[in-house]
C-alpha cells in the first residue's frame, strides 16, 4: 500500500478515485507516476514539499475538455479470456495522410499545422512550425526523439491540428499501437447479474510488445465504458486509457467469500448460454443456425466457449501467411460425447480441430498452466477450456465439412492438467529460418 500524503493531497485524490471507480491507493499511484512523467518530479520530491504537491495533485485531478486521459473510467470485473493475433496501429491513418501531403507539398502541411519539420540545432531538436515558428523541444540529439518521423530525407513530427484539444499545435505520438484482448464478465456492480465477453482495446509500448494478461486469473480492469446510445453492434467493445497495463489487478475481492469459487473459469465462463457449448457433439448444428454472412465470401461462425480433452498437442508450429508471426499451431481436442457418438477411431469428427495463432501459443502460455511456482506445460489428456471462433474445415477431399475452432484463448484448469514439465515463453525466432 502506497504510503499517504498531506490532507490536502489525500482530498483530491479521494475524489478523482471516486470520479474513475478506483480504491484511493490506486489513485495515490497514478498520481506518482504522472507526476514523475508529466513534471518529471520524483515521489520524494512530493513528500518533501506539501504545498508543491497539492498543487501537482490539482494539475493532475482536473479535467479539461476532450482530453483521453480525463475521461471517466470504470471497473470490470472478471477474467481474460482470449487475445487477437494482431496488433493493430490506430495512428496510422493520421500518419499517413500527413505524410502525402508533406511529400506532395511541404511548406503547405506545415502551414496547415498537419506537421512541423524536426532538425537538429545546438544538441537539441527543435520544430519549425506554421508562420515560421521555431520551437526547442526537451529532446537532446543524439537519438530519435519519441514524435520522430523519417520519410525520404524528410525529418517530420506530426501535430495536434484539433484545436479543441489540449495539445494543438503540438506534437503527437506517431505510432499508438494497439492489440484487442477478450474479457469474460461484465462491471462490478453488474458481475453478479450478467457475465458475457467483451473485447478490450489496450494500448502498447510498441509494435514488438509481448505483454499478454493471465487469461482465467480474476481480474480487475479500469475502462472507457461503452457510451449510452451508440451502434448495438459495437456495445461490447471497450477501450483502456493508457497506463491499463500497469493498473490491472489480479484479485478476487470484487465477490464475497462464499462465491470466490465461482470465479473459476471451469464455472464463470460455462453461465453464459450464449457462448458455451457444453456438447461438443452439437457444434455443426450451432455453426450452421449461427454462421453470418459479412461479405468476406466464406460465413463466419460464432464466437464460442467449449471444454474438452487435449487428445493432440503438436507444439511444432506450421508455416501461416495469414498470421502476422508467420506462424500458427494445431491441435486437437475430444470429450467423451464424441467419442461415444463418433465410435470409429478414424473418424474426423472423433476430434475437433483447433487453430491457435502465433501470439497466442508464443506468449499467451496457450499449452501451459499456472501454479504457484510458475509456468508449466501441460500434456495431452489435460481439460482446457477453449475460447474462439467456430468454423468448418473440409476433409475427405471436400465430401464432408466438420467443426473447427480458431482459438483466441485457451486456459488449462489447473486441477486436472496432466504435467509435461517446466514451461516458459516461447520465442518464436527458433521456429524461423535463417
Amino acid at each position: 500500500m502506497t504510503e499517504r500524503f498531506g490532507e490536502e493531497v489525500e482530498e483530491r485524490l479521494t475524489w478523482w478515485s471516486e470520479n474513475h471507480n478506483m480504491i484511493v491507493d490506486e489513485a495515490r499511484t497514478a498520481f506518482i507516476e504522472y507526476c514523475a512523467d508529466t513534471l518529471t518530479t520524483t515521489e520524494d520530491e512530493l513528500r518533501n514539499d506539501e504545498a508543491f504537491a497539492s498543487e501537482a495533485a490539482e494539475t493532475f485531478v482536473v479535467e479539461r475538455r476532450m482530453v483521453g486521459s480525463s475521461m471517466p473510467t470504470a471497473m470490470w470485473v472478471g477474467s481474460f479470456c482470449g487475445v487477437d493475433k494482431k496488433a493493430t496501429d490506430k495512428a496510422e491513418d493520421r500518419r499517413m495522410n500527413a505524410l502525402q501531403v508533406a511529400r506532395t507539398d511541404l511548406d503547405k502541411a506545415i502551414q496547415d499545422g498537419l506537421v512541423a519539420r524536426a532538425f537538429e540545432s545546438d544538441g537539441w531538436w527543435h520544430l519549425e512550425k506554421a508562420n515560421g515558428e521555431m520551437t526547442k523541444t526537451d529532446s537532446p540529439t543524439g537519438e530519435d526523439p519519441w514524435f520522430l518521423v523519417r520519410s525520404g530525407n524528410m525529418t517530420l513530427a506530426i501535430l495536434q491540428n484539433n484545436p479543441d484539444w489540449q495539445r494543438h499545435n503540438e506534437p503527437i505520438r506517431p505510432y499508438r499501437w494497439t492489440r484487442k484482448f477478450h474479457f469474460f464478465g461484465n462491471a462490478a456492480d453488474e458481475i453478479l447479474n450478467e457475465t458475457k465477453v467483451w473485447t478490450i482495446t489496450i494500448p502498447l509500448d510498441g509494435q514488438d510488445d509481448k505483454w499478454c494478461p493471465q487469461f482465467g486469473e480474476p481480474a480487475k480492469v479500469n475502462v472507457l465504458p461503452p457510451r449510452e446510445g451508440g451502434d448495438a453492434r459495437w456495445a461490447h467493445m471497450l477501450n483502456a486509457p493508457n497506463n491499463c497495463k500497469k493498473t490491472i489487478i489480479y484479485a478476487d475481492d470484487f465477490v464475497e467469500e462464499g462465491m470466490k469459487s465461482s470465479l473459476r473459469p471451469e464455472t464463470l465462463w460455462t453461465l453464459n448460454d450464449e457462448l458455451y457449448v457444453d456438447n461438443l457433439t452439437d457444434l455443426d448444428e450451432i455453426f450452421q443456425t449461427k454462421q453470418e454472412d459479412v461479405g468476406l465470401g466464406n460465413p463466419v461462425g460464432p464466437l464460442v466457449i467449449v471444454k474438452g480433452k487435449m487428445s493432440s498437442l503438436n507444439l511444432t508450429p506450421y508455416e501461416s501467411e495469414y498470421d502476422p508471426s508467420g506462424i500458427q499451431f494445431v491441435t486437437r481436442v475430444t470429450s467423451f460425447d464424441l467419442q461415444r457418438a463418433f465410435s470409429d477411431p478414424m473418424s474426423p469428427r472423433r476430434e475437433v480441430q483447433v487453430r491457435v495463432h502465433g501470439f497466442l501459443g508464443a506468449h499467451g502460455h496457450g499449452f501451459e498452466y499456472a501454479t504457484d511456482e510458475g509456468w508449466r506445460r501441460y500434456a495431452e489428456k489435460s481439460t482446457v477450456l477453449i475460447f474462439g471462433r467456430l468454423g468448418m474445415r473440409n476433409v475427405k477431399d471436400g465430401e464432408e465439412s466438420v467443426p473447427r475452432i480458431n482459438a483466441l484463448g485457451i486456459y488449462a484448469i489447473p486441477r486436472l492438467a496432466i504435467d509435461a514439465g517446466e514451461g516458459g515463453e516461447f520465442d518464436l525466432d527458433q521456429f524461423r529460418g535463417d
